[in-house]
């Protein structure tokens, strides 16, 4: 696995085991969640939403597909929210990314990187550069679509939690007793 280039700068590396704070000097341990350990690496996020409250969130798409007309600094924020929409709507997700940290200064205390199963660029649209790109950085779209997690993930479970709720992933069976998390995309239950 690499380490990005943005994480590199900061001193941290993945590293072993745990969910203790990084401090500076301390490496970042980087979990990756595949579809053999996707119920074991949801509970650890589970955990990780319990004990940190501020959580980062990343996604790599297979690159730009549709792009506006007119240069993005000369875009209303409609028009940036119809250009990324489009995307994402034309595109499927390869991975998302979350990390952890006790505050909103603090370094990350861990990071999680969910691998999806569902791209196959000989079937689906992409930009060609981003997916070398990708692929130049050690991503293996191979290894995603043998052992990639499920994007539906499974009827049991429901995906972040939002509002003033921590962002976790939750398990309707394992919920120890809350109440139903389940939200729309709109945060509304």
């Amino acid at each position: 696995m690499t380490v990005h280039p943005e994480l590199a700068a900061t001193g941290f590396a993945p590293v072993g085991t745990g969910l203790g704070p990084a401090a500076k000097g301390r490496k970042l341990e980087i979990r990756q969640v595949w579809a053999g350990n996707v119920d074991y690496e949801f509970w650890r996020i589970r955990q990780a939403a319990e004990m940190y409250p501020y959580v980062a969130m990343d996604t790599e798409f297979p690159g730009v597909v549709h792009c506006p007309s007119k240069p993005h600094f000369l875009l209303t924020p409609s028009e940036r929210y119809a250009a990324l929409k489009s995307n994402v709507d034309a595109l499927h997700l390869i991975q998302v990314g979350l990390a952890f940290a006790p505050s909103p200064d603090a370094p990350p205390a861990i990071a999680f990187e969910i691998n999806l199963r569902e791209f196959d660029p000989r079937v689906h649209r992409h930009a060609p550069e981003s997916v070398k790109l990708l692929a130049d950085h050690g991503l293996d779209l191979a290894a995603h679509r043998a052992h990639g997690v499920d994007a539906r993930v499974s009827p049991r479970t429901s995906w972040l939690r939002a509002s003033s709720a921590p962002a976790a992933l939750t398990t309707p069976a394992r919920s120890r007793g809350r109440r139903s998390t389940r939200r729309t995309t709109s945060g509304t239950s």
